[in-house]
């Protein structure tokens, strides 16, 4: 029972650390955003980005959450993200010119019409997690954000709840749990 109790404690503090971490996060990267006007906000050096379309596929699909980390310098064949019209792309390097860098989608039959210019680059994907978009998008979200901090306070509160109920047992005679 001892063990239990010691396992129990350690993935309560493990949950919790993790959740603070989420939390801290992303309230950095949505202050650096809001309040100074940042466009890729960076969490040492990384930033994550959401697939909306299948012009990667198979490589990365839709509601794929992708790793972004700037480089010195990309080459043919890397798959970076770069600002376009307000928003972020994500394409291969198919070619690599004077005025910049020619791109495709893997699932395109043909490039991008326009070179993307270095200074555009957000960076190159290092990491991807299948479907996981789907739950960072809600985390996002007010309700994903009061869930979570819910499910903090829930967590952290457990252990306190559980001696308390110990006591009162205890305090009626009853068995303790």
């Amino acid at each position: 029972m001892k063990g239990l109790k010691r396992a129990g404690k350690v993935l309560q503090v493990a949950v919790t650390g993790l959740l603070a971490v989420l939390l801290l996060g992303n309230l950095y990267l949505l202050t650096a955003e809001k309040l100074f006007n940042v466009s890729n906000p960076t969490f040492f050096g990384y930033t994550t980005a959401i697939v909306t379309s299948g012009s990667m596929e198979p490589a990365m699909g839709v509601d794929d959450l992708i790793l972004i980390h700037a480089q010195d310098s990309y080459q043919r064949g890397d798959i970076i993200t770069y600002q376009s019209d307000g928003g972020l792309v994500t394409h291969r390097v198919v070619e690599i010119e004077s005025a910049g860098f020619i791109t495709q989608g893997d699932a395109n039959n043909a490039p991008d019409s326009w070179p993307v210019a270095p200074e555009e680059v957000v960076g190159k994907v290092t990491g991807r997690i299948p479907g996981a978009g789907v739950w960072v998008r809600w985390l996002r979200s007010p309700l994903g954000m009061t869930g979570l901090v819910l499910v903090g306070l829930l967590l952290v509160e457990w252990s306190w709840l559980l001696r308390r109920k110990n006591c009162e047992d205890r305090e009626k005679g009853g068995v303790q749990v």
